[in-house]
C-alpha cells in the first residue's frame, strides 16, 4: 500500500502516513496499489492499471451511515463500540452512527441504573 499524497510505502495498518501525515486514503497524486505518480483526474493508474476513480467512489457508495447499524448499536451497544472502532477508518460515517446510538444507549442505561438504586 502507498501513500496517495505522497507515494510513501505504508502499513497496510497505518492510520495516517508517517512521511507527509496524511490520513490513510487520502489524496489524488499517487496510486495507492504500485505509488507511482498518477494525473488527479485520472481514472486509472498508467503505470498499474489500478482503478484509481472506481475506488474513491466505491468506498463513498459504502458509506452512507445508514441507521440500521445506529439501531444495532442501541440496542447492542458492545457491537456498536466494536463496529465505530473496526470502521472508524474505512467508513467514518457509518461508525460514527454505531458509535453515537451505542454510547447514547448506553449512558440512558447507566442513568436507568443509577436512578433505581436510589428509589
Amino acid at each position: 500500500m502507498f501513500c496517495k499524497n505522497c507515494g510513501n510505502a505504508m502499513n497496510e495498518n497505518a492510520a495516517v502516513c508517517v512521511k507527509c501525515g496524511a490520513v490513510r486514503g487520502k489524496g489524488n497524486s499517487y496510486c495507492p496499489n504500485c505509488g507511482k505518480e498518477t494525473n488527479p483526474n485520472a481514472a486509472v493508474c498508467l503505470n498499474c492499471g489500478y482503478a484509481l476513480a472506481n475506488s474513491q467512489t466505491q468506498s463513498s457508495l459504502e458509506d452512507e451511515g445508514n441507521i440500521g447499524w445506529g439501531i444495532l448499536g442501541f440496542l447492542f451497544p458492545l457491537v456498536g463500540f466494536i463496529l465505530y472502532c473496526v470502521w472508524m477508518y474505512s467508513k467514518p460515517k457509518t461508525a460514527k452512527m454505531a458509535g453515537k446510538w451505542a454510547l447514547i444507549s448506553f449512558v440512558i442505561g447507566f442513568v436507568f441504573t443509577v436512578l433505581i438504586q436510589f428509589l
